[in-house]
């Protein structure tokens, strides 16, 4: 059956879909400091989930806020040795500080990415709650993907080099249509980043 990681904190909530396989996943703990609480959920019909097991509580202490924006997770893998970071180290390379570096990956992510309308109706709804997974190095060499496979390779980019970068995801105006962009911090606040 179906299974997501459910993790609170507060009245903010982030759901997870987790292999079947038993594969492990990285999450981003990504609400700041405090008591989060984790739950295993099981899809029982349709959209509907009920805990499984019990849950389990625990008190996060981030080294600092930024850390959940500059490492890989679920949503933006990558490690030392993939493609994006291959490419991110070129398109630094003489960069003077980290405006230059988001514009290098922003300008090679504008002229070497295309729109997959193909993948866009095939993904149900659009939606990460599917269970739609980017691949930023899957990305990088089709050279395609939906807006959620941009923010993610993009993330993985500016991250590998150290800029803080979250992947946003909702739902916007005027048609609500679900859609997935970047904030990265820079010169000393989150500015919106969209490709």
């Amino acid at each position: 059956s179906r299974l997501k990681l459910q993790v609170t904190r507060g009245d903010m909530q982030y759901n997870y879909d987790l292999p079947s396989d038993g594969t492990p996943i990285s999450v981003p703990l990504n609400m700041g400091n405090g008591s989060y609480t984790f739950q295993i959920m099981q899809n029982t019909r349709d959209n509907l989930y009920v805990g499984l097991g019990e849950s389990v509580d625990a008190e996060v202490r981030l080294a600092d806020e930024f850390q959940p924006f500059l490492r890989p997770n679920i949503y933006c893998d990558y490690d030392a040795e993939s493609l994006v970071v291959e490419e991110a180290n070129k398109l630094s390379e003489g960069a003077r500080n980290q405006a230059d570096v988001l514009k290098a990956v922003y300008d090679w992510i504008v002229e070497n990415v295309s729109y997959d309308n193909e993948k866009a109706k095939s993904v149900v709804n659009g939606t990460i709650a599917d269970g739609y997974l980017p691949d930023p190095d899957a990305t990088m060499q089709s050279k395609t993907g939906i807006c959620f496979d941009y923010a993610s390779l993009a993330a993985a980019m500016l991250r590998s080099q150290g800029i803080p970068c979250k992947i946003i995801t909702g739902y916007v105006s005027p048609d609500s249509i679900y859609h997935a962009w970047n904030m990265v911090y820079l010169n000393g606040e989150w500015i919106s980043a969209k490709v």
